[in-house]
């Protein structure tokens, strides 16, 4: 290659850049210059979908208004408002959405084959509520987000036992987000989901002990799975229970989480010291007060130490008790 064809190539190569920078501030221009122009338009087609909501009818110029904005600005705007509302409200705004054709425009975006449409898609009808026909796939999707969504909206539009059942598959997802996000909507389906939890515990497709003491609400089932749990060799499920158990505020599981300070486990020992304050269980005072003194485990003590203050006026005066330093209190009583 000639040092003429070397600089001709240097020189187009430069000449291709150039353009390709001016070519994207062009763009930015552009888009800056949409977005300002935008921005009065969603104000206003904001405030008067909050003025339906406020007065619970859907204004005439509400889907005009929408109907300006671009599709997506569209959906953004009433899926952002839907997570702010709930019940009858949200009920409103999905009525509005039909026709400013906002569900129309995120029922196309969920056969997309980019996983970002499709997710945008979950989320608008999940935020306002709307059921969707092809809604379980979704809990089969390639992309873990869109799982992880999906997981929310099939709880809420579809709670049916159909429905509660394929989230509680979701809880052995390959994905963490995917797992946590069925937690988050299994927990909000409550009692339907924590009894079906229980029947899949013992059934030919169990969940795992400790995930459900995990989710667990304060109802029998639960508390004697998680009385079971406490004496079970293995210390995750130990563990696993101690929540529940605290959380039932019964006789029986307060007498076990007493017990539960003696564990073998210092993991279970630290769980068990900071959940006994949520019980008002002032019988665990002397208990945590000789395990502040001498569990060979430092951050047990510590635990203990915490929990102390919080059982009530026994569980302070023990604390000063053991600030003293040994030996005295017999000192100043012979004195």
């Amino acid at each position: 290659m000639t040092p003429g064809t070397v600089l001709l190539v240097v020189l187009i190569v430069q000449l291709e850049a150039l353009t390709g920078l001016l070519f994207l501030q062009a763009i930015g221009v552009v888009s800056a210059r949409r977005d300002r122009l935008r921005g009065p338009a969603v104000d206003r087609a904001r405030e008067i979908v909050l003025r339906s909501v406020f007065t619970g009818r859907i204004l005439p110029d509400a889907v005009p208004r929408l109907q300006l904005l671009p599709a997506r600005v569209r959906a953004r705007l009433l899926g952002d408002l839907g997570l702010e509302f709930t019940g009858a409200d949200r009920q409103l705004l999905a009525g509005i959405a039909a026709p400013a054709g906002v569900l129309r425009r995120a029922g196309h975006d969920l056969r997309d084959r980019d996983w970002r449409t499709r997710l945008a898609g979950v989320n608008v009808l999940s935020s306002l509520g709307v059921g969707h026909r092809l809604s379980h796939r979704f809990l089969e999707d390639p992309s873990p987000a869109v799982r992880a969504a999906a997981a929310q909206w099939v709880t809420d539009t579809e709670p049916q036992e159909a429905s509660l059942h394929a989230v509680i598959d979701l809880l052995a997802d390959p994905h963490p987000m995917v797992r946590f996000a069925a937690r988050v909507a299994l927990l909000s389906a409550g009692q339907r989901a924590a009894d079906l939890l229980l029947e899949r515990e013992g059934g030919p497709a169990p969940v795992p002990v400790a995930t459900v003491l995990s989710l667990a609400v304060p109802a029998p089932g639960f508390v004697e799975l998680a009385l079971s749990a406490a004496a079970d060799p293995d210390p995750l499920l130990r563990r696993a229970a101690v929540p529940v158990l605290a959380q039932d505020g019964g006789e029986r599981p307060r007498r076990e989480l007493v017990r539960m300070l003696h564990d073998p486990e210092p993991a279970v020992r630290r769980a068990v010291a900071r959940a006994l304050p949520a019980t008002g269980a002032v019988e665990a005072v002397r208990a945590l007060a000789r395990r502040a003194r001498k569990d060979p485990d430092g951050l047990v003590r510590d635990a203990c130490l915490r929990a102390l203050p919080d059982l009530g006026p026994a569980g302070r005066l023990a604390l000063d008790a053991l600030a003293e330093p040994a030996g005295a209190g017999r000192g100043s009583a012979r004195g």
